[in-house]
């Protein structure tokens, strides 16, 4: 059994409204699927000792088991739409088909996920978003520093993750133990790295509508759910348009109810079935600048070279190394740039926060500014490149 000095990390992945419509981003290449990360054996920096880098591990639900309840304070949310339309769903129902999704996908018919997915006993009035060990979906968010007027979210998880500092991952199959929630709870599990919380908030001053295809004017439900249980299951942000783990949608819009094989794969890579490893394959390789040497985090995207369609996409190591899972078959390789900043691309390194937090967990925003520990600067978007990615 290892055990040892634990830091738990907080993130908040948010889903925003895009002005226009999301048919036109179709065709554009973007990011794939990135997970939570946490340095295993990382320890920060002292007055007298430099910070000794540690391995970065996704986070995970112990034994890829993961129980979500809704609060329900006893009647409907009034900014859902359950009635009107073609063929609208029960509240309840279209949370379970889109959390159910991740664990029953199928990649070219073959089941490579292992994930049991759990709709517990509904919770009255809990108060907002918290540590408790307790899976929350709420729709009753009244905290105005969440939603505030103007904003453009539509929804946000928390997700708080935890790893055991005892050096590098030891030989698999070695017991981790974590207790949280205030010793709450015991886990015992192989991973040492994990997701023991998260709470899905949807915004309610939005409309949302659970009719196939959504109402006019109003967010479609298993869209904005499916994206968000993705976010409780370990999944940081794709920037491939159709893709479920794209963070901006439209009203009217319902494609990403249906997980996209970047989805597929990721949440495999997380939770493994037993012919995962002899199903897939991998491509990798290193992105390298003139007078630069290995580009940190790289925009690498696997094509089909068949069809053209994008497979799958990832971001480069600090040293420009990549892997990319793929399913059988030929690929053509596209190396891209991240956008300078937000305003000028589809995403800019601070879009990841799971992703970036894998490799400097002592500096914000990957850890709590009020703690002693949490020192150093930010993650910077990278400048060893030229050009402009819009």
């Amino acid at each position: 059994m290892q055990q040892g000095n634990r830091v738990s990390r907080v993130r908040r992945p948010v889903l925003f409204a895009l002005a226009g419509s999301m048919t036109l981003l179709g065709a554009i290449l973007a990011f794939a699927y990135t997970t939570y990360q946490n340095d295993v054996g990382e320890v920060p920096p002292t007055t007298i000792s430099p910070e000794i880098p540690g391995v970065a591990v996704p986070s995970r639900w112990p034994n890829a088991s993961f129980t979500w309840v809704l609060d329900n304070p006893g009647t409907p949310p009034g900014n859902v739409d359950t009635t009107d339309g073609t063929d609208p769903l029960p509240l309840q129902t279209a949370l379970v088909n889109s959390a159910n999704a991740w664990a029953k996908g199928l990649l070219n018919g073959q089941q490579l996920t292992n994930l049991t997915i759990t709709n517990g006993s509904d919770v009255a009035n809990l108060p907002n978003p918290q540590v408790d060990c307790t899976n929350v979906v709420t729709f009753n968010d009244n905290n105005a520093t969440d939603f505030p007027t103007g904003t453009e979210s539509v929804a946000f998880t928390t997700v708080t993750t935890d790893y055991v500092r005892v050096g590098p991952p030891q030989t698999p199959g070695t017991i981790y133990k974590f207790t949280e929630c205030n010793t709450q709870e015991t886990i015992t599990t192989t991973s040492p790295a994990i997701v023991f919380d998260a709470d899905i908030a949807f915004n309610p001053h939005v409309e949302f509508s659970t009719s196939t295809p959504p109402l006019s004017g109003a967010f479609d439900l298993p869209s904005v759910a499916a994206h968000e249980f993705g976010h409780a299951l370990g999944l940081d942000h794709s920037g491939i348009a159709h893709a479920v783990m794209f963070p901006a949608g439209d009203t009217g819009e319902s494609q990403q109810r249906t997980l996209a094989t970047d989805d597929l794969i990721g949440i495999s890579f997380l939770y493994p079935s037993s012919n995962f490893s002899s199903y897939m394959g991998a491509i990798s390789g290193q992105v390298t600048f003139a007078n630069v040497g290995g580009v940190y985090a790289a925009h690498v995207v696997a094509i089909d070279a068949t069809s053209g369609s994008v497979v799958v996409d990832g971001l480069a190591n600090t040293n420009g190394s990549y892997t990319l899972y793929v399913p059988p078959g030929s690929y053509s390789v596209l190396v891209l740039p991240l956008a300078p900043d937000d305003n000028h691309g589809i995403y800019s390194l601070s879009d990841f926060s799971g992703w970036t937090c894998g490799y400097d967990q002592s500096a914000p925003p990957c850890c709590n500014p009020g703690n002693g520990q949490c020192i150093g600067s930010p993650i910077t978007n990278p400048t060893n490149f030229t050009g402009t990615y819009y």
